[in-house]
């Protein structure tokens, strides 16, 4: 949104046109540079890896009724997993794919 007013505030032609005549557009194409998510949690976690949190996914785990559990950490983490007996995990995402549900 700011963009689109540093760009209209500046430019006699764009000053007419409203955001919200354009809102839908930009979000659209915004959408289109985004890669499709998969359809399956397998092949979610199969593209994992090319993605930005690459680093952090280490591995997934299906159970035997199909549901699977995704597992990020750092490596960082991974030196002190090493040393532990007990550890808990907890994971807040603001963004949960529809093949997932957040406990």
């Amino acid at each position: 949104r700011q963009i689109f007013d540093d760009v209209t505030r500046n430019d006699p032609f764009a000053s007419e046109v409203s955001f919200r005549e354009v809102e839908s557009s930009m979000y659209h194409a915004r959408r289109m540079l985004q890669p499709m998510i998969p359809p399956t949690a397998s092949q979610f976690c199969d593209m994992l890896p090319t993605t930005a949190f690459g680093d952090y996914y280490k591995f997934s785990v299906t159970c035997g009724n199909d549901q699977t559990a995704v597992v990020f950490f750092s490596d960082k983490m991974k030196g002190f997993l090493s040393e532990v007996t007990n550890v808990q995990f907890d994971g807040t995402f603001f963004i949960v794919p529809v093949q997932f549900l957040q406990l």
